[in-house]
């Protein structure tokens, strides 16, 4: 699943069903950004997630919400993951008048004159 608009998937459901219904400990992913792309998502997922007693880890980042230094280290790279959401955003739509000038595609669009 992407992180961007994870709240509207149905993966997303049913994971918070499972947390609720006690039945994970461990909320495991590749990386952050698989959760959500904004810091104030990803803060409001570990205290949710802490209240029910399941940790968050993320493989690829060595993250781990059990320890102290693994909390500080959950929250900047949130804020690092949102950063990185933004500006990958604003370089595409900078580029959309190039891309239509050269007549190259533009997502699942044809391109405009």
């Amino acid at each position: 699943m992407q992180g961007k608009y994870i709240r509207d998937e149905a993966e997303y459901h049913k994971y918070r069903y499972d947390v609720e219904n006690h039945n994970i400990d461990i909320l495991l992913l590749t990386e952050l950004k698989r959760l959500a792309r904004k810091t104030s998502i990803l803060i409001e997922e570990a205290d949710y997630m802490r209240k029910l007693g399941v940790d968050i880890v993320a493989i690829n980042q060595k993250i781990d919400t059990t320890s102290a230094y693994g909390k500080f280290f959950y929250v900047l790279m949130a804020a690092l993951a949102e950063l990185e959401s933004d500006e990958t955003s604003y370089r595409i739509k900078r580029n959309v008048p190039n891309r239509a000038r050269a007549l190259k595609v533009l997502g699942n669009k044809a391109a405009y004159g």
